[in-house]
């Protein structure tokens, strides 16, 4: 295998094969055939880029993308390859890291948040509009599992996971309020499940236009 092969195949995997097949069109048998044989096309390699490729790294090794934390301002949260409902609940089996993304060392610092703790998860559906929409990254931390009122989480309920907005009740159970007031809340007996976990709160969200 080539250095450009090489350099490829790490393009694509950071990005993570599934998730480029989907948003790119082409199978993953394709993907990753142009990294054993190094033959992409110049055009399929600029197309890939709309979607996330690193085309400098592949072709020279040089990027901003892969040097970010050289210069000592920035570290990277691992983004998962798994979805959080803001809607009526969804249910996930994959749960690998596809990417990252780079946040300010300073900033973290500045919120008390440790690289170790975090992971990004990205939101489906409305019902935390407009404090989440479709399709938002949410940076979630992982340390901070214990709830409190009116604070954003991430909870896993047997297979489903939701993000919602926490209020706690009297007799020990969580009640899950979405932010769209179109749909109603969801109670759960903590006590009553021994398959419900609190995945950590949601610190940050980012808007993505796509």
């Amino acid at each position: 295998m080539s250095i450009f092969t090489e350099r490829l195949r790490k393009e694509i995997d950071r990005i993570g094969v599934s998730e480029l097949a989907r948003v790119s069109g082409f199978a993953r048998n394709t993907l990753y055939n142009w990294c054993d044989k190094g033959n992409i096309p110049l055009d399929k390699l600029l197309l890939l880029a709309d979607f996330g490729l690193d085309v400098d790294y592949v072709v020279s090794g040089k990027s901003s993308v892969h040097n970010i934390e050289q210069d000592g301002e920035y570290s990277s949260v691992p983004v998962y390859d798994v979805e959080v409902s803001a809607g009526d609940g969804a249910i996930n089996e994959e749960q690998k890291a596809s990417y990252s993304l780079a946040f300010r060392k300073d900033w973290l610092k500045s919120r008390g948040l440790h690289v170790k703790d975090l992971h990004v998860v990205i939101a489906r559906g409305d019902s935390m509009e407009p404090t989440i929409g479709d399709k938002d990254s949410l940076l979630v931390c992982t340390a901070d599992k214990v709830p409190k009122d009116g604070h954003i989480y991430v909870i896993r309920n047997g297979n489903m996971l939701w993000v919602k907005r926490i209020q706690l009740q009297l007799d020990g159970g969580l009640l899950l309020i979405s932010d769209n007031k179109v749909y109603p809340p969801m109670l759960l007996n903590l006590d009553g499940s021994n398959d419900i976990e609190i995945i950590g709160k949601v610190v940050n969200s980012s808007k993505n236009f796509y």
